[in-house]
């Protein structure tokens, strides 16, 4: 019984400090009054985002999952690079 709540306990723990509330958020530039910039850099790196076994990553800016903000009518133009672009 004990090792079933120590397992709840670590289990709980895990899940409690890999849940992000919202997603990093990648800035871009504003260049004008519709239009935003953005300079994304893709790589690829190990890590465990789920708290489960390590494996790997596609990683924008560094950022694993991020978002993109934008209004209505925006126009966004992507400049995308790195090691998945070869």
């Amino acid at each position: 019984m004990a090792t079933i709540l120590l397992l709840a306990s670590a289990l709980w723990l895990c899940a409690l400090l890999c849940s992000a509330s919202s997603p990093p958020l990648l800035v871009g530039k504003r260049t004008s009054e519709n239009e935003i910039s953005y300079e994304l850099t893709i790589t690829v790196d190990k890590g465990s985002p789920d708290c489960g076994v390590t494996r790997d990553l596609i990683l924008v800016n560094g950022l694993f999952q991020p978002s993109i903000e934008a209004l209505v009518n925006d126009t966004l133009k992507v400049h995308a690079g790195g090691a998945l672009m070869a």
